[in-house]
């Protein structure tokens, strides 16, 4: 079974992601002072937690919790912030396979692969470049070799 963990990378483009969001966002709120009133602080506060809380314990926890399984047999998830959840696919039923490459993948970790079955679909994401593409051949064998 070849395993693969989430990309560190996908870890700190998020943060960064998520800090740039927390900047426009406290700016947003002060530009609309006389709209909120004297309660402004409170708002950017209370962002700034709620901010702090993902930064600190939510992503960290998703990332840790992250596997992703293939064999030959099956392809298996698990994944999860406060509740952990496990997905289960046959390999016999996967139709076809979907690769998400985005810009500066190298550098940003965030790769993609959409698993298509009849009736269901898993994304497996933050993957590595190389992981991603690795990945990829090895299902699209499988699915191959089962029409020859």
């Amino acid at each position: 079974m070849h395993k693969y963990k989430p990309a560190k990378r996908a870890a700190a483009s998020i943060y960064i992601l998520l800090t740039v969001v927390l900047v426009v966002v406290t700016g947003a709120i002060f530009l609309l002072i006389p709209l909120i009133g004297e309660y402004d602080i409170y708002i950017v506060a209370a962002y700034w937690i709620l901010h702090a809380f993902f930064a600190c314990v939510m992503i960290p926890m998703y990332f840790r919790h992250s596997m992703i399984g293939i064999s030959h047999d099956e392809i298996v998830r698990h994944r999860g912030m406060l509740t952990l959840t496990s997905e289960f696919m046959p390999m016999e039923s996967v139709k076809s396979v979907t690769t998400v490459i985005t810009p500066l993948s190298r550098y940003t970790g965030l790769n993609f692969i959409i698993i298509n079955a009849l009736g269901s679909k898993i994304m497996l994401a933050f993957m590595k470049k190389d992981d991603c593409l690795e990945a990829t051949e090895y299902i699209n064998d499988i699915i191959r070799s089962r029409k020859a």
